[in-house]
């Protein structure tokens, strides 16, 4: 079985007496008893499978909370030296200090422009659809304190992937001896291999065009026999447990067209919660029942619940990630699309 597939048992939960020490911040006292379960030959397969993905989870927690409270605060006036405990307490989720400053050090950033966006939109509704080519540039490299001649090095850095609204691929630059994934890589990646005598930087240059098209949802009404793909629950995170399930079924009462349906699934999340920072989803468990309980979560926990409900009401739904671009900024991107006959992928 591929290492990965432990985190399909995820949804087993811990034994209480090591979720206890997790909860409590003791990981060095959860993973010991993890241990100890893990070399007991009467632990079942499946919870077997469930605590290895658990201890790898456990041992990253702590990176994700590099600062106390004190310093936390110290970091975030020194950005904004106005920034009050009572403020700072309104941002804390469950006191998670690092991913509070993460948030912190992006406030102040307009993520978008509403004049932007809307002239986007006339734009669409006017040519049927929009375009742009994107130009990126990469890097990354080892940090000269952590160098070492003679080091065995893999990097990786992402590149597009080949689709129909991503054409025209063109890789620019390249550190020589990068080797690029096929375009039909579900992760494609450049990738690095070597044995370093000298520090250097690993950079890719490429560009691409995304087009997308102007779908006007507002007069378009999903109609005869819809397919049954891309419906299916896929453990950990995508499950109809009962709370989704009556989630989905409550904010679709009386509805049948799917379209409607992905409509509502939309505004309860758009409208009713409250986008925040979260840690590194390695680390995550019940992604999706989580965010359905607090009502907050980042454009990727918001997007895998999305996905969640479509598929649980039989709207076939996938995940989409990748970058959103703007002149002057480019970043981390998650989304969804969601099939309706007769118009397709929407």
């Amino acid at each position: 079985m591929n290492i990965n597939e432990n985190f399909r048992y995820l949804h087993m939960g811990l034994p209480e007496d090591i979720l206890r020490r997790k909860l409590g911040g003791d990981f060095e006292g959860a993973v010991r008893l993890i241990d100890r379960r893990l070399q007991s030959p009467e632990t079942p397969e499946a919870l077997r499978r469930c605590l290895t993905a658990e201890r790898e989870m456990i041992l990253r927690l702590p990176g994700d909370y590099p600062f106390t409270r004190e310093q936390a605060l110290a970091r975030a006036r020194e950005k904004i030296p106005d920034f009050t405990e009572e403020e700072f307490d309104e941002r804390v989720f469950a006191e998670r200090a690092g991913v509070v400053m993460r948030g912190v050090e992006s406030a102040g950033k307009e993520s978008y422009e509403t004049g932007e966006l809307k002239r986007c939109i006339r734009k669409m509704k006017g040519e049927g659809g929009a375009g742009r080519r994107i130009c990126v540039q990469a890097s990354l490299r080892i940090k000269d304190e952590l160098f070492v001649p003679g080091m065995k090095i893999r990097a990786h850095l992402p590149v597009p992937a080949e689709c129909p609204e991503q054409t025209e691929i063109t890789f620019e630059e390249l550190t020589p001896g990068g080797r690029i994934a096929p375009g039909d890589a579900l992760q494609r990646t450049v990738c690095w291999e070597e044995e370093m005598q000298e520090n250097h930087a690993f950079t890719v240059r490429y560009s691409y065009v995304r087009r997308a098209a102007y779908q006007d949802t507002e007069q378009m009404k999903g109609e005869g026999p819809q397919p049954d793909f891309y419906t299916q629950e896929e453990a950990p995170h995508i499950l109809f447990t009962p709370y989704i399930r009556e989630l989905a079924a409550r904010l679709t009462e009386r509805e049948t067209d799917p379209l409607e349906k992905a409509r509502r699934f939309y505004d309860f999340i758009t409208l009713h919660m409250t986008y925040t920072y979260m840690p590194s989803y390695f680390s995550l468990e019940n992604i999706v029942e989580n965010c359905a309980r607090s009502f907050t979560g980042d454009c990727g926990v918001f997007a895998l619940l999305f996905l969640t409900l479509c598929r649980c009401a039989g709207i076939p739904a996938r995940w989409q990630s990748g970058l959103t671009a703007e002149p002057d900024f480019c970043g981390a991107h998650d989304w969804v699309q969601f099939y309706v006959a007769p118009y397709g992928w929407l």
